[in-house]
């Protein structure tokens, strides 16, 4: 009897949907520094702490845009989703027919 147990998606469905949660989030956060980066720089606040602010909203717009692909044309967040996604397509195609893991499967 084969002691390798096969996964049935459960786990990758919970992740996917965490996974799109996340992303919503990101974009709701990019898009609020955004707002309040222009808010910033249009009001009549002066001096070394706006500068600060705005440096500070400026790298956190990076650091988000990175992680959708507003920044540098790669959006890890999204390339995540695609790949758990394509799993759980071809998750019951891997058991059957995946050769490596059939012959695992008899030890």
């Amino acid at each position: 009897m084969s002691s390798f147990a096969k996964m049935d998606g459960l786990e990758f469905e919970s992740q996917y949907h965490d996974l799109m949660f996340i992303q919503m989030c990101l974009q709701d956060a990019y898009n609020a520094a955004s707002e309040l980066q222009t808010q910033i720089g249009g009001n009549d606040w002066k001096g070394k702490a706006k500068n600060e602010m705005l440096a500070y909203l400026d790298l956190l717009k990076q650091y988000q845009g990175a992680l959708i692909g507003k920044t540098n044309g790669s959006n890890p967040v999204q390339e995540g989703i695609d790949a758990l996604k394509q799993l759980m397509d071809h998750l019951d195609s891997f058991y059957s027919e995946c050769g490596v893991f059939r012959e695992l499967e008899k030890l």
